[in-house]
C-alpha cells in the first residue's frame, strides 16, 4: 500500500506476474479505452511516435510502457502540453511490431484506441 507506480510494477514483475496483467484497467468506457492518440513521423532509419493523452484523462501522472523500454514505468512519462493534453515522443526503429500500454497512478493500465492492433493483452504498434 502506498507504492509508487514503479514500485508496484517491480513488485508484481518480481513475483512473476506478466507485465500486461498487472494492475487494474482504467475503464471510463466498456472497452477499457481512454481514447488516447498516436502521431507518427517516419524517417529512413527510425520512426518518431508521439503518444498523446487527452486533458484530464487520467487525472494523475501516466507513462507509456512497452517493448521499447523493457516495460519500465516512468521511463517515458507523458508531460503537459499547452492545450492540457499530455504527450511523449519516442524514437523507435523502423519495421518493428511493439507491444505497449499506458500506466497511470494507482496501477491503472489502459489501452490505445488508435493502436495498429491488440494481441489480447497489449496494444500493438507497427513502426
Amino acid at each position: 500500500m502506498g507504492d509508487s507506480v514503479a514500485e508496484s510494477v517491480q513488485r508484481h514483475v518480481a513475483a512473476g506476474a506478466p507485465h500486461a496483467m498487472i494492475g487494474k484497467d482504467a475503464s471510463p468506457n466498456p472497452q477499457g479505452v481512454i481514447s488516447p492518440m498516436l502521431e507518427r513521423t517516419r524517417h529512413k532509419q527510425h520512426t518518431k511516435v508521439t503518444f498523446i493523452l487527452p486533458a484530464g484523462h487520467p487525472a494523475r501522472e501516466a507513462s507509456v510502457v512497452g517493448d521499447f523500454n523493457d516495460w519500465q514505468p516512468g521511463a517515458h512519462p507523458l508531460t503537459p502540453r499547452p492545450d492540457g493534453s499530455r504527450a511523449v515522443t519516442v524514437t523507435l526503429p523502423v519495421d518493428q511490431q511493439l507491444g505497449f500500454r499506458y500506466l497511470a497512478h494507482g496501477d491503472y493500465w489502459f489501452d490505445e484506441a488508435d493502436a495498429d492492433g491488440h494481441d489480447g493483452r497489449n496494444s500493438l504498434l507497427h513502426t
